[in-house]
């Protein structure tokens, strides 16, 4: 379930006093090379110690090799550095490394302070290609209002597609997976987000989307306790309710649809709406989180063309430590693939198929045969669960993929970043027939 994120890495800058001596002759963009350099050639030990004491704290050496691992499993082998852009900001420069990977470019920001330390570090997307409107979209059948909405303190912007001819229109809510997405859950150069908005407003559906907390106050809620209740509940439910307060929805006909962890956490989200009319669960887990990483990890693995005696080492080792957290015997504060194990037990105790099962509203359950990262075990769990509730239904489709984009053999990683692709029409046809049926 955890997506393979474009933005791998955040960190806030350190606060700084402003009067340091300033070295005009420092090469920034020779820096940034070095910098990358060492995480090509896994000197990841070296590289730390280049970082500030706030860097530091948050980022050590087997993390640092983490995401560097994770972005090559994303983009394949480094293959060389493009061009450098160096930009000044106050007492940080700003360096811009532009490589080429097999599967693209992408930015590795690092970000100097005037200690010549660095302070930031991102892993960014270069030049997200433009979007291209899928066949089954009439953009002449609806418009967007921006809008903003959310709890006092954590304002999250967001857009409604409105479709253009009629009144009282069916609604939906899109609830993100994991990770800090926007309103597109854009990842590489896909959208499937804006593909669903799009699809089903060119049916007569109005959508509801929005840029995730996590997007939005990233850097503030470091050092918070995140909960599912903060990073995604509270929003999907203030989202319903700005929904359920305009003129043009059928107050009868408001759904929510979520995707991988906001599949996951859509019947409880369901069943504290009140007058939800329905769910729809693309791409939903079963299990426990710990559960799902537990197999998508081995997946990845066995995609390398070799793995060494030391991966092997860290991987027995993360599985066992996602084997405490599934007896609780890890301490709250511990984290685990980037994620505290509170948060996991928090979601233990949001138990997803009993949600389900206590739920009346008619629930759509929709996967992709060829979805590693929620595989399709976990349907089959669901279809066994839910077997005698006639107010589910379940479509699968071969082909599909976690996005619910089409492919062919195993999917990877680089299969969402090597080109654009969209979300299934058929997807967009039956989620919209299976709405409009709806009374």
């Amino acid at each position: 379930m955890k997506r393979i994120v474009v933005l791998l890495f955040v960190l806030l800058f350190g606060f700084l006093q402003t009067n340091y001596a300033q070295n005009e002759k420092v090469d920034w963009e020779q820096k940034g090379k070095v910098f990358l350099r060492l995480l090509e050639d896994g000197k990841y030990g070296q590289a730390i110690s280049r970082c500030d004491s706030v860097m530091k704290k948050h980022l050590d050496e087997k993390r640092l090799a983490k995401l560097w691992t994770d972005l090559k499993d994303q983009m394949g082998a480094f293959q060389s550095v493009v061009r450098v852009k160096v930009e000044e900001t106050g007492v940080y420069h700003r360096v811009n490394v532009i490589c080429r990977f097999d599967a693209g470019k992408f930015n590795i920001l690092v970000v100097f302070n005037a200690r010549e330390q660095v302070a930031g570090l991102w892993f960014l997307p270069v030049n997200a290609p433009k979007y291209e409107i899928p066949t089954y979209v009439d953009t002449t059948a609806f418009y967007e209002e921006q809008v903003k909405f959310g709890q006092p303190d954590w304002q999250l912007p967001g857009v409604l597609s409105i479709p253009r001819n009629g009144s009282q229109f069916p609604a939906v809510v899109l609830v993100h997976g994991s990770g800090p997405n926007d309103r597109d859950e854009t990842i590489g150069p896909n959208r499937p987000f804006r593909d669903l908005a799009w699809g089903l407003a060119s049916r007569g559906i109005l959508v509801f989307r929005y840029d995730k907390r996590t997007k939005v106050y990233g850097p503030r809620m470091t050092g918070k306790a995140i909960t599912v209740e903060n990073e995604v509940i509270e929003d999907a439910l203030s989202a319903v309710q700005l929904v359920r307060k305009r003129a043009d929805v059928d107050q009868k006909k408001i759904f929510v649809l979520g995707h991988s962890l906001g599949a996951m956490l859509a019947p409880e989200i369901g069943s504290r709406s009140k007058g939800i009319a329905g769910i729809v669960m693309l791409a939903a887990p079963a299990s426990t989180l710990e559960d799902v990483i537990s197999y998508q990890l081995p997946y990845l693995e066995a995609l390398k063309p070799a793995t060494s005696e030391k991966e092997k080492k860290q991987l027995d080792s993360l599985l066992t430590l996602l084997k405490k957290i599934k007896n609780e015997t890890l301490p709250d504060t511990v984290k685990v693939m980037g994620a505290s194990a509170s948060y996991y037990y928090d979601l233990h105790r949001r138990n997803q198929v009993m949600f389900a099962k206590s739920l009346k509203i008619p629930c759509l359950l929709l996967q992709g045969g060829r979805d590693y990262q929620v595989r399709p075990d976990e349907f089959k769990i669901w279809q066994k669960e839910l077997a005698g509730h006639t107010n589910c239904r379940f479509i699968s489709y071969p082909a599909l993929n976690h996005l619910f984009m089409a492919g062919e053999g195993k999917s990877t990683p680089a299969e969402y970043m090597d080109q654009q692709r969209h979300v299934f029409a058929q997807v967009i046809l039956d989620i919209a027939t299976w709405i409009h049926e709806i009374k």
